[in-house]
C-alpha cells in the first residue's frame, strides 16, 4: 500500500509541479490579459510541459528520470542503517535533493565537454531537469508517505522540506528556461561573446 501511495503522490505532485511551472511562465510574460483557453485548458498544458522537458534525446532523459526516481526512493531507506527508515530526519529532508542539484550543476559545468563520458550521461548533464524533477518528486512523495503511514517525523518538518524541494524544482525549471547559451558558430562578432561572459 505504501508503494502505491508513493506512485500516486508522484503523479499528483508531478502534475502540480508542471502546472505551477506553466502558470509561472504564463504570468511572467508581462501581459495584462489572458485568454480563457490559456488559463483553463489544463490537460494540454500538462502534456506540453512534459514533452518540453523530454524533447531532446527522450530515451536518455527518461532513463535519467526513472533512475533518479529510484535513487530518491532508495535514499529514504538509508535511514534504516541506524534505526527504522521512517524515523530519519536527515534522509527525509531537503538536504539530499539540494545537494544533488548543486552536484549536477557542478558536473554539468565541469564534465559536459568531456569526450570520455557516454552519450546518455552527456544528455542528462546537458539537461538536468528530468533528474532534478525525479529526485525532487521522489523525495516529496516519500516524505509524505512516511508521515501518512508512520507519523514518526514532525509534520512541520515534512511540510517545510517539501515546500523547499518544490521550490527547488520550480527554480530549476526557471533557470533552465531562462539560460540562453550562445553557440560560437552562431555569433556574428566577438563582442557578443565578451558581453555574454
Amino acid at each position: 500500500m505504501q508503494f502505491i501511495t508513493y506512485i500516486l503522490l508522484i503523479i499528483f505532485v508531478g502534475g502540480l509541479t508542471l502546472l505551477a511551472n506553466y502558470y509561472r511562465d504564463l504570468f511572467a510574460d508581462g501581459r495584462k490579459e489572458y485568454d480563457r483557453e490559456e488559463i483553463l485548458s489544463l490537460s494540454s498544458h500538462l502534456i506540453k510541459q512534459w514533452t518540453t522537458i523530454f524533447s531532446n534525446n527522450p530515451i536518455s532523459l527518461y532513463v535519467g528520470f526513472t533512475a533518479s526516481l529510484f535513487l530518491g526512493y532508495a535514499v529514504s531507506f538509508l535511514g534504516g542503517i541506524y534505526g527504522n527508515s521512517y524515523e530519519s530526519y536527515f534522509f527525509h529532508s531537503a538536504i539530499i535533493p539540494g545537494a544533488s542539484y548543486f552536484a549536477l550543476q557542478f558536473f554539468r559545468n565541469e564534465m559536459v565537454d568531456s569526450n570520455s563520458l557516454p552519450s546518455m550521461i552527456k544528455d542528462n548533464l546537458n539537461n538536468i531537469t528530468p533528474i532534478v524533477l525525479g529526485i525532487g518528486l521522489s523525495a516529496i512523495s516519500q516524505n509524505s508517505v512516511v508521515y501518512l503511514f508512520y507519523h514518526e517525523v514532525n509534520f512541520l518538518w515534512i511540510l517545510l522540506n517539501n515546500v523547499v524541494i518544490f521550490g527547488l524544482i520550480l527554480y530549476n525549471f526557471y533557470k533552465s528556461t531562462n539560460d540562453e547559451v550562445i553557440v560560437p558558430n552562431e555569433v556574428e562578432n566577438l563582442d557578443d561573446i565578451e558581453d555574454f561572459e
